[in-house]
């Protein structure tokens, strides 16, 4: 009689780390400053509608639906006017699989909308923090916890990962991308935050993540609204500050530069004088000239 021989198991994924388990409750103007991370990131809605960026472009995900960010992916979510309930999961996995996720946003079938529940019970018992902690640094072990509740946790992930493959075709994000209109997105409402950020720098990047929007379609709503791009408006608002502030004669312009966050004196002096025709210095003296100051 041959001796019984083990089958090995394969395994399409293995997930050893979760960095968060969340269950958010947003407000009607819950929105986000956005992130980045080196692992994966899970976010399914529970309830309503949010509105979420990734690789710098805009998704509306209703209920029912998910989007994985993959690793270092840029993302920012914020509720679309109403009250909305999303589940969001943090994991490393370096599988091969993965590969699937990259890119598509997903239905979920009513098995996995069970998984995804069984994942949020067993943490709310395994961890000790509130699960709606928007800034969750590290998951501390409940005491008392249920047994092996943090292998149900890892086994539930894996199998609704396995689910997701085998019952998605699994569309692409372009399905889902949004376009702003005019009507979405106020020139007002940009001139009023680039207002608020005079003293320091900013990019393209920073204020699509604030309002939502991809950087062609900001550029080219923001030129037509104001006749000027963006950037070009921003640093108009700076230098008008600083010809107040030369004007007014108690700051030296290194002191001005560093205020309005141009950094170096020669930079500012060079931005002053393309959009014046002037340096500092010649507008300093032609302000005294006229009897301003």
């Amino acid at each position: 009689m041959k001796p019984y021989q083990a089958f090995r198991l394969s395994r399409k994924f293995n997930i050893e780390k979760i960095y968060s388990v969340h269950y958010f409750e947003y407000s009607k103007s819950f929105s986000y400053k956005g992130e980045k991370h080196p692992f994966w990131e899970l976010v399914y809605v529970d309830r309503g509608q949010v509105s979420v960026i990734a690789d710098k472009k805009s998704y509306i995900l209703s209920q029912g639906t998910a989007i994985f960010h993959m690793p270092d992916e840029y993302h920012n979510i914020r509720s679309c006017g109403d009250f909305a309930n999303t589940v969001i999961i943090s994991f490393d996995c370096n599988d091969n699989a993965m590969e699937f996720f990259k890119s598509k946003i997903l239905t979920f079938d009513e098995s996995e909308k069970t998984a995804i529940s069984i994942i949020v019970d067993e943490a709310s018992k395994a961890f000790s923090e509130p699960m709606n902690l928007v800034v969750q640094s590290s998951l501390k072990k409940r005491r008392g916890a249920p047994f092996a509740c943090e292998q149900v946790i890892k086994n539930f992930i894996e199998y609704l990962l396995i689910s997701l493959v085998r019952n998605n075709k699994g569309p692409t994000r372009a399905k889902y991308e949004i376009p702003f209109t005019g009507s979405a997105l106020k020139a007002s409402e940009i001139e009023e935050y680039l207002g608020q950020k005079i003293s320091s720098s900013i990019t393209l990047d920073e204020i699509c993540s604030k309002f939502y929007c991809s950087k062609s379609y900001l550029k080219t709503f923001f030129k037509k609204s104001t006749g000027q791009s963006v950037i070009r408006y921003f640093n108009s608002l700076k230098i008008e500050e600083a010809k107040k502030l030369i004007s007014n004669g108690d700051k030296s312009f290194t002191e001005i530069s560093q205020q309005l966050g141009f950094g170096a004196i020669h930079y500012f002096s060079r931005m002053f004088k393309d959009y014046t025709n002037m340096t500092p210095t010649e507008y300093a003296k032609s302000v005294r000239s006229r009897g301003i100051l």
